[in-house]
């Protein structure tokens, strides 16, 4: 159909793109699932952590007490600090500082200065907060960036022990078995990931990936690929049911097909080539149907005062839609032209019947061209058409004028008849626009200078020839045998002509 409809038609459905990997369900479910048991496993690491830390630090804090007593039964054999002293000694002299390393022992007199501590370990600043820990009761106390556990008890009034240890020691063991516990804990969550890995490639992402590539195929109209039954039970209900669907497609394809293969049969019966001779003229017609149904039909009516109709018209789309508007203006067409002679009455009256019987958004062109009994005039109508080409004896072509609104857009639409003069072996062209839309493997359109330039270097050949070879140049600068449109040319020769003959046909100027 002419550019200006190019709006009216649907544009293609968009393609399809492959999914990426981080936008797929496979990958979704992956991230969701090993998130969540890497952070439960960091969550539960830490709080083990926590709990253990806990545990140390109250063991600790009971080993101290146990000291305490027994430095406290000590205390009350000897009453006396020397005496003390003496076995605070002894007893810190058991204890090595690699069995008890940051062991801390001081008696606290009613004055607040040390009575006794232990020398081997004394320090002015950790006792100070010894004593700080005391007299507020606390269980732990931080010293230099160490920390320590402490446990004090009141010997006589004003006399306070307080037993201290450094947890520097188990706070190393904890952070090893920690940095122990993450590693561990790291080559799960690695085997988890492969595991979960592989579990949802093989039951979640190739059996979509399976249905994708179905979908895809059907969408182009493969209706022969089948979706594999694997994975999970849903999986495969779903296989099967995407199956079923396919295979009900196909057989409604296949009805589909036939009917358009009948329906391309009735049409090549209706229209198909066609040569005859009338009012001293020969008509000449060849149609070229695309692989589908398509809008393109020409039609040779004797009017009732003796003169020929001739009707070329091009129906907007293909298929069942395009083939009813067909068969509805062919038999207006046949109707209409048993009642009058005049070709803008025609064209009214077609123009009329589209627009109240056909859907809307479908429309036509049409060119009518009356042929009288006398040689040297023509009248045509055009609607919407390309216009035709009329070729003079010495090979020069002209386009006809005029023209009036597609069929189908507005019912009062009126439309005019044109007058051209003719000479003796002139030759007339009527065409769809499926012959200069034709497109090159490149994308390049035949066009409409091509076609008349063809008109021209052919015009030496007898008209059945001309068209032939004109048809042929098309498919040849198409690179298809189906130009994807209907194309219909109709030529109209008054008389014969001297140089007519065969010959070779010269490529038209690019």
């Amino acid at each position: 159909m002419p550019a200006d409809l190019a709006h009216r038609s649907p544009g293609p459905v968009p393609s399809l793109s492959q999914p990426r990997g981080w936008n797929t369900l496979a990958f979704r479910l992956g991230l969701v699932v090993n998130a969540t048991v890497v952070a439960v496993l960091a969550l539960s690491g830490w709080l083990d952590h926590r709990r253990d830390a806990a545990a140390q630090v109250e063991h600790t804090l009971n080993r101290l007490q146990e000291e305490a007593h027994v430095l406290r039964a000590a205390w009350s054999q000897f009453r006396d600090a020397p005496s003390f002293q003496r076995f605070v000694d002894g007893f810190c002299r058991q204890m090595t500082t690699s069995a008890s390393p940051g062991h801390h022992i001081a008696l606290f007199g009613a004055d607040g200065r040390v009575a006794v501590r232990a020398h081997e370990r004394a320090d002015s600043a950790l006792e100070a907060q010894m004593k700080a820990s005391a007299a507020r009761n606390l269980r732990t106390f931080t010293l230099g960036g160490e920390r320590f556990a402490a446990y004090s008890l009141r010997l006589d009034p004003g006399a306070d022990l307080v037993v201290a240890v450094s947890l520097q020691p188990a706070e190393e063991m904890l952070r090893t078995q920690g940095v122990r516990r993450a590693a561990a804990t790291g080559m799960l969550v690695l085997v988890l990931f492969g595991v979960t890995s592989v579990c949802l490639l093989a039951w979640v992402r190739d059996p979509l990936r399976a249905f994708v590539s179905v979908v895809t195929a059907v969408r182009n109209r493969h209706f022969d690929q089948r979706v594999p039954p694997r994975g999970a039970a849903e999986v495969r209900y779903l296989a099967a049911g995407i199956n079923e669907m396919v295979q009900a497609l196909e057989r409604t394809e296949r009805r589909r097909a036939s009917e358009m293969r009948r329906a391309r049969d009735i049409q090549r019966a209706l229209v198909g080539d066609r040569e005859l001779s009338v009012n001293g003229c020969r008509i000449q017609a060849l149609f070229l149907p695309t692989a589908s149904v398509g809008g393109d039909f020409f039609d040779v009516v004797t009017l009732r005062d003796g003169t020929t109709l001739l009707a070329v018209i091009d129906v907007t789309g293909h298929g069942v839609p395009g083939a009813l508007c067909t068969a509805l203006l062919r038999s207006s067409l046949r109707h209409l032209a048993a009642a009058t002679c005049d070709l803008s009455q025609i064209a009214c009256g077609l123009n009329r019947d589209l627009c109240e019987i056909a859907a809307a958004g479908v429309f036509a062109t049409a060119v009518l061209v009356r042929l009288g009994p006398q040689r040297g005039s023509v009248q045509y109508v055009i609607a919407g058409h390309d216009p035709p080409v009329l070729a003079a004896p010495d090979g020069g072509v002209t386009t006809l004028n005029g023209g009036g609104l597609l069929l189908g857009v507005d019912a009062a639409t009126a439309y005019q008849t044109a007058r051209v003069e003719v000479q003796p072996h002139s030759r007339l062209f009527v065409y769809t626009d499926g012959l200069h839309e034709a497109m090159s493997p490149d994308g390049e359109p035949f066009g409409r200078q091509r076609v008349w330039q063809l008109l021209t270097v052919t015009s030496h050949m007898p008209l059945e020839q001309q068209l032939a070879a004109t048809l042929n140049s098309v498919r040849m600068f198409h690179g298809k045998e189906d130009l994807g449109d209907d194309v219909t040319l109709l030529g109209v020769c008054w008389g014969g002509r001297e140089n007519e003959g065969d010959g070779p046909i010269p490529d038209p100027a690019p």
